[in-house]
């Protein structure tokens, strides 16, 4: 099941000038091996059907208009609802407000990729999950492998090992492994040079449609659609080692640049760090690489979402004047993003489109289900980046948690006890005298541009209506405000 190709991208310069020698020497050495796995591929499919994970929607889209979407696919993508894929662990808890954890889901991808059949992914996912997760898992994969091997693998065959051929012949070419050394000395990263990059190809076998690339640890997961270039594809996987370089900077160096972004006077400080990833990933993968393999700059869009569009393409010139003069990461960087931000999107941090991009709700369990809030703002929102949910809502720890979060603070309160509980931590909304027997909406930006949001005798029968709602203003005040739902 496991088809390999091989590009192995060997490095060893040593760039000597009048001052000494430059940082190539520091990474001697870059590998980047290109796969293509029916396994992963299988697995990404079947839980981007299940609701459990991602993968292309035009694969979903074909799969729904083939004999295959049956009734008992339907009775066996329900199984999947009781599989629990989503808790995860925590590595790096020193900085804040950056994500540095993985899920039980992207350790289950990374072993699917490195796995020669779906009988061996089996075994050595086993003890990862529970025993009653891993069986019902299991059993939905094997009913939808043939399902998948005559839909989309079969077909992809022979454009799949075309494709492998030409990135390896292209990116030898271009001299990959040069440009990978010089954003690692920008972001940098604590990369092992004895770590090889994997890039895993999951085939789309159609012209058109809708693409997805996702980094796991040094594997990366990437779809394609037949016609795209090689260059453009290329740009893609470096878009997606930027994100991976970002993630493994050291916590000295996380610490050192979230204290620039925290220490902005910009009310929208907040917003910009939270876009600066990926910003700073597609001005590079998409932009700066691009250009030096193709001798111009990307006409067509480099990002699907509009504000990430926009704000890559404004700080390009920066991110393109760091990597020509061997610039790192570091706070005036971090400055002039953040000014460059401010005059793109300078009330941000009112704007509702924004504000519910990121955010984080405290309830109760029973209050707000995180598939059901998911389903809500998948369906409502025009933007999604991240949101989380914790409980109880009584909790000081859960309280502190989320009042502490750069994303916005959502509350869904619906006793009198939990709301003197809450005023006591945001006195604000005393000023406001909730109707104690009305569904309102309580909302506030605190002194650091957060949105704090107050959900009164709301539950999720009616969270989509507050949402509405919220939408519909376009923007909140920077004072707090009381609307009727």
């Amino acid at each position: 099941m496991l088809h390999l190709v091989r590009l192995i991208l060997l490095s060893c310069l040593i760039c000597f000038s009048s001052n000494g020698y430059s940082f190539e020497k520091e990474l001697k050495k870059v590998k980047v091996n290109f796969y293509a796995s029916e396994t992963l591929s299988l697995y990404e499919f079947v839980l981007g059907l299940g609701g459990k994970g991602y993968s292309s929607q035009t694969l979903t889209e074909k799969f729904y208009a083939s004999s295959f979407a049956s009734d008992e696919a339907q009775k066996q993508l329900s199984r999947l609802n009781s599989v629990n894929l989503s808790y995860d662990y925590h590595f790096n808890s020193a900085v804040k407000h950056r994500y540095n954890a993985r899920q039980v889901r992207e350790i289950m991808t990374m072993i699917a990729a490195r796995s020669d059949s779906l009988d061996d992914f089996q075994r050595r996912s086993f003890g990862i999950i529970s025993t009653k997760d891993h069986k019902v898992l299991f059993e939905v994969l094997s009913y939808f492998s043939p399902i998948y091997h005559e839909l989309f693998w079969q077909p992809s065959q022979s454009f799949l090992q075309k494709n492998i051929k030409a990135l390896t012949s292209r990116a030898e070419e271009i001299q990959f492994e040069y440009y990978f050394n010089k954003v690692v000395n920008f972001y940098r990263s604590d990369w092992d040079k004895n770590i090889p990059f994997e890039v895993y190809l999951t085939p789309i076998p159609f012209q058109s449609g809708h693409s997805l690339a996702t980094p796991q640890g040094n594997l990366l997961s990437v779809s394609f659609l037949q016609g795209q270039t090689a260059d453009s594809q290329l740009s893609i996987v470096f878009h997606e080692l930027a994100h991976v370089l970002y993630v493994n900077q050291s916590a000295k160096v996380q610490s050192e640049l979230e204290d620039a972004f925290v220490g902005s006077d910009s009310l929208n400080k907040n917003m910009a760090y939270q876009l600066f990833d990926e910003a700073v990933a597609t001005a590079i993968g998409n932009g700066w690489f691009y250009q030096k393999i193709n001798g111009e700059l990307d006409k067509s869009s480099w990002y699907h979402e509009p504000t990430i569009e926009k704000q890559a393409r404004a700080i390009y010139s920066q991110v393109e004047k760091s990597l020509a003069h061997d610039k790192k990461l570091d706070n005036d960087f971090i400055a002039e993003y953040v000014a460059t931000y401010e005059k793109n999107f300078p009330s941000s941090f009112r704007q509702v489109k924004h504000i519910l991009a990121n955010t984080k709700f405290l309830c109760d369990a029973d209050k707000c289900p995180e598939d059901a809030i998911a389903n809500v703002f998948f369906s409502k929102l025009p933007l999604l980046r991240s949101f989380s949910t914790s409980s109880p809502l009584a909790s000081a720890e859960k309280q502190e948690e989320v009042l502490d979060s750069i994303s916005t603070q959502i509350f869904l309160v619906n006793d009198i006890a939990q709301l003197k509980v809450l005023i006591q931590r945001l006195s604000w909304i005393k000023k406001l005298e909730p109707d104690l027997k009305a569904n309102q909406i309580l909302t506030n930006i605190n002194e650091n541009g957060v949105a704090q949001i107050i959900l009164w005798k709301s539950n999720i029968e009616n969270f989509a209506d507050a949402v509405e709602l919220l939408l519909s203003l376009g923007q909140i005040e920077e004072m707090p405000k009381l609307l009727q739902i």
